[in-house]
């Protein structure tokens, strides 16, 4: 986490306070979202010049991933706002796409968006 503080406000003095924790809780997760963003970005790049060469298909098969990170990012945002444990069925959602370990429903969900893109993919990749 002091990192993320650190990154953020190269002058910021870390104390390990409660404060320095609620300070750099978003900004570790805004760290992290940057790599996510950068590779959806490159991904979605990829996907423009399939489709040039392979027509519609690519950019559908990569439409369950990109919805699994736009999901991903609305849970994070109501986690770090505070929403993501009420007691309500979407906030119980948020808290399990956000702390789940992988093997849940949200995991499952972007393995099959990922192993349908490789599934499409592959037959294309030379040797």
């Amino acid at each position: 986490m002091a990192n993320a503080i650190k990154e953020s406000d190269p002058s910021y003095k870390f104390e390990g306070s409660p404060m320095d924790a609620t300070k750099a809780t978003p900004l570790a997760y805004q760290q992290r979202w940057k790599l996510i963003i950068e590779s959806l970005s490159d991904l979605q790049v990829v996907g423009l010049e399939a489709e040039v060469l392979w027509g519609r298909q690519p950019i559908e098969v990569l439409d369950p991933l990109h919805k699994a990170v736009v999901q991903l990012n609305w849970a994070l945002g109501e986690h770090l706002r505070g929403k993501s444990n009420v007691a309500s069925d979407q906030g119980d959602k948020n808290y399990f796409i956000v702390f789940a370990s992988g093997n849940d429903e949200f995991g499952t969900k972007v393995s099959n968006a990922i192993d349908k893109v490789e599934k499409f993919v592959r037959p294309h990749l030379k040797a």
